[in-house]
């Protein structure tokens, strides 16, 4: 495994994090995408104690607008995984899912078998 991405794992759950001393689902995508893939995800979403459900679904419906939809996930495609009214969200790398869930630390995981993946558009 390469430095970079051991670099990412274990890092603490914040919601609202913007940097390795805690990040929520969302920014550990952004932060994991511009670090192993040099790709930058828009960054205008602020995560709150409050509204992290209405930010997460705000999100979903921005993806189309920098991402197309995917069946064949590869490294640096975003995972979203939708259950019991959540919406969780992770990248690929190294054939995994990268991703933080709430009060636990950053982890590379199995992809669940229902996740929707979506890759970032080319730039023209």
């Amino acid at each position: 495994m390469d430095k970079e991405l051991t670099g990412l794992i274990g890092l603490p759950w914040k919601i609202g994090g913007r940097d390795k001393n805690g990040v929520d689902c969302g920014v550990l995508v952004m932060l994991a995408s511009r670090v192993l893939f040099d790709t930058e995800i828009p960054d205008k979403w602020e995560y709150g104690e409050n509204d992290n459900l209405e930010v997460t679904k705000q999100v979903l419906s921005d993806l189309p607008s920098f991402s197309d939809e995917t069946t064949n996930p590869r490294d640096g495609d975003i995972a979203v995984y939708e259950r019991c009214r959540c919406v969780h969200f992770g990248i690929i790398a190294a054939g995994r899912m990268l991703h933080i869930a709430d009060e636990g630390r950053s982890r590379l995981s199995r992809i669940p078998k229902h996740c929707r993946f979506f890759r970032m558009k080319e730039v023209k």
